[in-house]
């Protein structure tokens, strides 16, 4: 598929400004506080910065700014696979219970030669990508605790670097046991999320890969239902801000919608039709993925100069639209902030290191800067530092 227009993104860093509301003329405040009485973005530096300005406490102009770069959040995809027995069966066969040890066209090689072909594509480079697997115990002794899967099979690392190890553990993955989806998902997403705490720059998401519905008819003690997979999902979407994406490939697939929804992706990638165009829809759908992953929605803030400190509370966001009008992106001051009016939010209140958009406001950049990239008018994110954050007014 086509990649995305490549998109402008740029940043102003206060270095040792200050800012006040009075102050509209653009003009260069005082560093380390002095006559004006605004307050400082960073601590130390030279103090030496350019015209520019950014939003004050009412929305006017106001403080002098210098220009940095920076760049959209790299990605990490977690990948939770699934080896139950139905994953023997061929693309065009369904039902409850389903098991096809030995049958031809397994659903699992149509899949496995599709993520090969993803791994190993120049477009998935410089991707983190690690994969854990579920539906790998015998049936009758599922597990539903999802501490069983929080056990990563090959760890997150980067592409091309991790390539050999994920082809080789899919290589190596056999159709076996039932589907305790919910428990599979609360694994990934506690490792996920621990991956996600050493490395905060990234956005982290989980992919789940699998066939269909969520159940273990043999295991008496485990009871995986499609209400506890959405939860799940949910629960890391919200209490993590991990998205889950989800893949299906098979006949039973329609709850899966359900999952992705909860998990804050939107829709599922699902995969049906015949085992002779599996593989290219399972490719063509991880691309749609990881394109759809990537979209500049999560900011690196990127370092302040050399001895200074960041100010989290004077931050605001900005962006120009196709016709070049400049348009204000209220802080909404969490992921629970976030409504219908859209916003934005750090991904640690005290120590941010990524900027993300909400939901709202994630779909109208993404339209404007799409926009303006193919008509050719520089449309773009301003990350701008150095006035008391704007934020959204409760409704």
């Amino acid at each position: 598929m086509r990649p995305l227009p490549v998109l402008v993104l740029s940043t102003f860093l206060m270095t040792g400004w200050a800012c006040s509301s009075h102050d509209d003329s653009g003009g260069k405040g005082h560093h380390g506080g002095g006559a004006d009485s605004g307050t400082i973005i960073f601590t130390g530096g030279n103090g030496n910065g350019s015209d520019g300005g950014v939003f004050g406490n009412s929305g006017g102009r106001a403080c002098a700014a210098q220009s940095a770069a920076t760049e959209a959040a790299p990605l990490a995809i977690y990948v939770m696979f699934d080896e139950s027995c139905s994953m023997s069966c061929p693309a065009e066969e369904g039902g409850p219970g389903l098991c096809c040890k030995g049958g031809p066209n397994p659903r699992i090689d149509l899949v496995r030669n599709a993520m090969d072909q993803f791994i190993s594509n120049p477009e998935s480079s410089g991707i983190a990508m690690g994969i854990g697997y579920f539906g790998n115990e015998n049936v009758g002794q599922t597990s539903c605790n999802p501490a069983d899967y929080a056990k990563e099979a090959v760890p997150i690392d980067l592409l091309p670097k991790n390539a050999s190890a994920l082809t080789n553990s899919l290589g190596q993955a056999t159709p076996n046991g039932e589907t305790p989806t919910g428990a599979a998902i609360r694994g990934a997403c506690t490792y996920a999320t621990a991956w996600k705490n050493l490395n905060p720059g990234y956005k982290t998401v989980i992919l789940l890969v699998t066939d269909g519905y969520p159940e273990a008819p043999v295991t008496q003690d485990c009871k995986p239902s499609v209400a506890d997979a959405e939860a799940a999902a949910q629960d890391c979407d919200t209490q993590s801000g991990i998205g889950t994406y989800v893949l299906g490939v098979g006949q039973n697939l329609d709850n899966l919608k359900g999952i992705a929804a909860a998990g804050g992706t939107n829709q599922a990638y699902l995969v049906g039709s015949m085992s002779s165009t599996v593989s290219q829809n399972v490719l063509d759908a991880l691309n749609q993925i990881r394109n759809g992953a990537a979209v500049p929605c999560d900011f690196k803030i990127p370092p302040p100069p050399s001895g200074d400190t960041l100010n989290p509370a004077l931050v605001n966001v900005t962006y120009i639209d196709a016709t070049g009008a400049e348009k204000l992106i209220t802080s909404a001051g969490s992921q629970a902030g976030c409504g219908t009016a859209g916003g934005w939010y750090y991904d640690n209140p005290t120590k941010p290191s990524v900027l993300k958009l909400c939901p709202t406001s994630c779909t109208d950049v993404t339209a404007a800067l799409v926009v303006g990239a193919a008509l050719g008018t520089g449309a773009h994110v301003d990350i701008q530092y150095g006035c008391a954050t704007v934020g959204t007014t409760p409704s």
